[in-house]
């Protein structure tokens, strides 16, 4: 079996889990037994409530990024879901995509596209360019905060 990139990218593993632990202190991190794949669980609070998100980093990370998804409640039909029926969330346009993104990022991006979502129930109108996206540099990365 083909070793997963976390086994092949020792240091990239140790600064994805150092970044997660350090800014989002309160997620799970996790290896699924079932597809060897790092994931990542994270309650995030709204006005109107809590979701529970998950984070699932691709096989081939960090050349494809890793994919966040509504948990609870499952959340789909909206815009910014990919496909739109899914509960897969559209974090940011397709060409940011870059190898320095990190879970952290896409963290922080989870939790805006939940403050997005929020403002859409609100208002009918999805804000234009989320605070995380207008922040992401050149090389991918979003500036800490």
């Amino acid at each position: 079996m083909e070793q997963a990139w976390y086994e092949k990218k020792p240091l990239r593993f140790q600064l994805e889990i150092e970044l997660i632990r350090r800014h989002h202190p309160d997620a799970v991190v996790f290896i699924c037994r079932k597809t060897g794949r790092l994931m990542v669980l994270k309650k995030v609070q709204g006005r109107r409530g809590s979701y529970l998100a998950k984070v699932v980093f691709s096989q081939d990370h960090p050349l494809q990024p890793p994919e966040s998804f509504s948990v609870e409640p499952e959340i789909r039909g909206t815009r910014h879901s990919l496909p739109e029926e899914s509960n897969r969330l559209c974090l940011f346009p397709p060409e940011l995509a870059t190898p320095s993104l990190t879970g952290k990022t896409i963290l922080d991006l989870t939790c805006d596209w939940f403050r997005c979502y929020e403002m859409w129930l609100d208002t009918g109108d999805w804000p234009p360019n989320n605070t995380s996206v207008r922040g992401i540099a050149a090389d991918g990365r979003v500036p800490d905060r």
